[in-house]
């Protein structure tokens, strides 16, 4: 009404009207005279203007409220689903849809049926949540409840099985009926050692659905993606383990003198890896310039020297002291020799504390291991040696001391003037002299001489010492001439640090085999270990890096170990994580090693030797090399199931214990042997929850892998895990979690 007129249609100047209800239950009028339904009914409209007054009575019929029938399925997020019942719009638009709060969208329509796409939550398990259906214009919802389930996998473990998800954030873990605990690892699969991502991980409790409603979705348990997967590990009953592995049989007494020398040489060898690497890298700058402008005018160099036959013959060689490994400084030493061996040619420095550093029979001694066993092992696992060697891409001389290709094993006093190395080899020697000035042009490794007066830097040195301490260290350094020798004249790409010392860590590994009589795949326990950890050391130093790993040293454990250390680099290269072992590249990557020979090697065309082999003479490096080689299908696969491995093999677990990925080594068995004093030193140890939702919020660096063991309440919930940033974000896609129940 516009204006307020008399009974002649007159307009009122300056009326006043008021309006009024009689039942405002049924509809209500505003001020200005606007009528609202409230619900079915009749109701009288009243307007007053002074002492005049009109009423209307009107009827209101709203359209009825909408009803649900009852839900007989339970829901798959992500899929379709269909909701009967009355009162809906047959305009899609016109009907609201919430589950669990959230929005669902209409596919189609009618008063009856509506077909909507179930919403998906963030990372929720099966749990029963309120369907809400509202119409348009009509006052109310319809509201029941009905059971939702996950759209992705559900892992519904046994004991021994696992699921994992790579780059997504969410694990989904089905209903538990009692006594259950699990193992969950979250790792990252970056390359790079200064990555150090946090996360939280965070669970939600749901509930146990209706067995008897069947369900809109596809099998709980997808194919394996490169993203989602199921693993198993066998399982070996307890009274089943080899004895050794369940009791030592010597106690240990550690010698930290010895370990803080050889930890100090590690630390020595790494400035030396360094060093070589920025030579090599300007070699193959110099030669390719040199080769571009006169390729006809290179000429291979000289011999240095005189090729060896005879016991007595003196040479001189070129010994590495500092700087550039080609240009740098040097000490030339008069080398005389003492023994022709099978493969060797064993020399003294005559400038050494002794007149005669050891024996011609001591040097035999050493040569029968070297030739007989040392050799031949190693040149099966990294390759053969060359004969020849260019000068700027021209064929130049023979490479070696003698016409027959020995390997050179000089002892000399320069060795001595490190206050830390026990030996090293020189890449270098493997140039021609034309492209490496200090080149011997000759395989060589140069070691320390006995010192008994202590009169060089590195003080007393027994020649009990050198002797106990040359077999397995001319195993590492001759393993690192080979890697050199695919590097620099077989195509291979150069190999990351933790590559060639982690080859060299394992080649020390698979010499003891052969010369103690042991094999790949034996299962070799505590007794194995600790009967050689008393005598030469082939097996001494992978174990004890793989303690220091997960962060013990010498009495206690650091914390944040072993998710924010790291086996990529060393602490020069950013390694900063807690772990200070010494020995990053070392122990660790020898056993991914030997992880990757025992789970790829038996079905790999020529066995696990030319697995290593092809690691070694690859063009490609660090993850590519092993995802190349092993046709992995990513590393982060090959990264849980090592993860996972070094938690479950060997592990005692009260009734059972797992076998699950060396078949080398029963890891748990060697570095958690109550021998070493405390039951639980060298250990994994993994943080603990028995919430029904655990959280926790740690970071975790590129490689390595945070490990929470999870024993739930009796008859836990289905539960979902998720990670995310602190702050709630997406992760890397390197990211990774799974999750293994061992009980």
């Amino acid at each position: 009404m516009s204006a307020t007129e008399d009974a002649g249609g007159t307009a009122i100047s300056g009326a006043t009207v008021t309006w009024a209800s009689s039942d405002t239950t049924i509809a209500t009028v505003s001020s200005a005279g606007l009528v609202t339904a409230v619900s079915n009914g009749t109701d009288t409209i009243t307007a007053t203007s002074g002492s005049a007054r009109a009423t209307a009575e009107i009827t209101v019929n709203l359209a009825a409220a909408p009803t649900l029938d009852a839900i007989t399925v339970n829901w798959t997020e992500g899929a379709a689903a269909t909701i009967t019942g009355t009162g809906f719009s047959a305009t899609a638009s016109s009907n609201t849809i919430t589950v669990d709060g959230l929005t669902a969208s209409i596919t189609s329509a009618s008063i009856t049926e509506l077909q909507i796409t179930v919403p998906t939550s963030a990372c929720k398990p099966s749990r029963v949540v309120d369907l809400v259906v509202t119409v348009a214009n009509v006052s109310e919802s319809a509201t029941t409840t009905v059971g939702v389930k996950p759209g992705k996998t559900i892992w519904d473990l046994d004991v021994g099985g696992g699921g994992y998800t790579v780059g997504g954030d969410c694990l989904h873990l089905a209903a538990g009926s009692g006594s259950e605990k699990y193992i969950i690892g979250i790792m990252s699969s970056s390359e790079a050692v200064t990555s150090l991502t946090a996360f939280t991980q965070t669970a939600i409790a749901g509930t146990t659905l209706a067995a008897s409603l069947a369900a809109d979705d596809a099998p709980d348990i997808q194919f394996t993606s490169e993203d989602v997967g199921y693993f198993e590990a066998p399982i070996i009953a307890a009274d089943n383990l080899p004895a050794a592995a369940r009791a030592p049989s010597q106690q240990v007494f550690r010698d930290p003198e010895y370990e803080a020398q050889m930890l100090a040489h590690a630390e020595a060898e790494a400035r030396r890896w360094e060093n070589w690497r920025r030579t090599e890298e300007e070699l193959i700058l110099r030669q390719a310039g040199l080769a571009a402008m006169a390729p006809g005018l290179i000429q291979a160099s000289p011999r240095p020297f005189t090729l060896l036959d005879e016991i007595g013959d003196t040479i001189t060689l070129k010994v590495h002291t500092s700087g550039n490994l080609c240009t740098g400084l040097y000490e030339n030493v008069a080398a005389v020799v003492r023994y022709i061996g099978t493969s060797g040619i064993y020399m003294e420095d005559t400038g050494n504390p002794l007149t005669e550093s050891f024996t011609a029979a001591e040097y035999a001694a050493w040569d029968a291991t070297f030739s007989g066993t040392t050799l031949p092992v190693i040149t099966n696992y990294f390759g053969e040696f060359v004969d020849s060697i260019p000068s700027y891409g021209v064929v130049g001389d023979t490479l070696g001391l003698d016409a027959d290709g020995r390997i050179g094993v000089l002892v000399t006093k320069v060795v001595n003037y490190s206050e830390n190395l026990n030996g090293f080899v020189s890449p270098g020697d493997l140039y021609a002299t034309s492209a490496c000035a200090m080149s011997n042009q000759a395989e060589i490794f140069y070691g320390l001489a006995p010192d008994p007066a202590g009169l060089h830097a590195r003080g007393e040195i027994t020649k009990e010492k050198v002797a106990q301490d040359m077999p397995s260290l001319i195993a590492h350094e001759v393993t690192h001439i080979l890697q050199r020798t695919q590097i620099i004249y077989r195509g291979a790409a150069s190999k990351d640090k933790w590559e060639g010392e982690g080859g060299a860590t394992l080649a020390e590994q698979l010499v003891g085999n052969a010369i103690l009589g042991h094999g790949s795949g034996q299962n070799l326990g505590w007794t194995e270990w600790l009967d050689d950890y008393f005598g030469d050391g082939w097996y001494t130093w992978w174990a004890r890096d793989l303690m220091s790993y997960f962060g013990w040293d010498a009495t206690s454990k650091v914390e944040n170990a072993p998710e924010q250390c790291s086996w990529l680099a060393d602490e020069d290269a950013g390694n900063t994580g807690p772990c200070k072992g010494g020995r990053d590249v070392y122990g660790v990557p020898a056993t991914l090693l030997r992880f990757i020979l025992d789970w790829y090697g038996p079905g790999y065309s020529g066995g696990e030797a030319a697995l290593m082999r092809d690691l070694t003479n690859s063009d490609y490096t660090g993850y590519d090399n092993l995802v190349t080689t092993t046709g992995a299908s990513s590393f982060a696969y090959i990264q849980l199931v090592f993860g996972i491995s070094l938690y479950l093999d060997g592990r005692d677990l009260g009734w059972a214990t797992p076998d699950f990925g060396f078949t080398s080594w029963d890891i748990t068995g060697i570095v958690a042997n109550s021998a070493w004093g405390d039951p639980n030193y060298g250990s994994l140890d993994p943080y603990t929850s028995s919430d029904a939702e655990p959280t926790s919020t740690k970071s975790v660096r590129g490689g390595s892998t945070a490990y929470l063991e999870w024993e739930p309440p009796s008859s836990h919930a289905p539960t979902s895990f998720r990670i995310r940033t602190p702050e709630g974000d997406k992760l890397p896609d390197e990211m990774g979690m799974w999750i293994f129940r061992i009980q």
